[in-house]
């Protein structure tokens, strides 16, 4: 994943299912704003709850996105989510170019001669199955390599 042009990357835990601490790889150039660029990337519980009653409040410039296959999504997800799955937002994954525009679209970007503006793109919360899942990391990871400003990026991992 990279962040203001540094690279952070998301050590997944090695058993699923148990409690570990998050560990973020950061790269050498990144080790000087590695923990500012965390904050402003990564939610706990009461933000997440905060984000989610603006936006019941009308805040339209906040979305949350359940980045999990629509499988999951449709099993549970929470209250005003959207179902955005990861691997239409990460060429990586095999996400195109027509299912990455209209993700983009969705979260607020507008497309130009001279490519996307997110100037009204969302903020978003984006979140998957836990801490030991790497669906929104991905999500997010795309995201950020179509552009989408890092400042309006917030990961809820669970």
């Amino acid at each position: 994943m990279v962040h203001q042009r540094h690279r952070l990357g998301v050590r997944r835990a090695e058993q699923p299912g148990l409690a570990h601490p998050l560990r973020f790889e950061i790269g050498v150039e990144a080790r000087q704003h590695g923990q500012e660029a965390l904050q402003q990337l990564l939610l706990a519980e009461l933000e997440v709850l905060s984000y989610m009653k603006q936006r019941a409040m009308g805040d339209e410039s906040i979305l949350i996105v359940d980045a999990r296959k629509p499988v999951w999504y449709n099993k549970g997800t929470l209250p005003d989510s959207v179902n955005v799955p990861f691997d239409k937002i990460n060429k990586k994954k095999g996400a195109d170019d027509v299912s990455i525009a209209d993700a983009l679209e969705t979260f607020g970007a507008t497309e130009g001669d001279k490519g996307w503006d997110f100037s009204n793109a969302k903020t978003l919360v984006l979140f998957c199955n836990g801490p030991w899942c790497g669906q929104s990391p991905l999500a997010i990871s795309g995201l950020m390599g179509e552009g989408y400003p890092a400042s309006k990026l917030k990961w809820y991992r669970g």
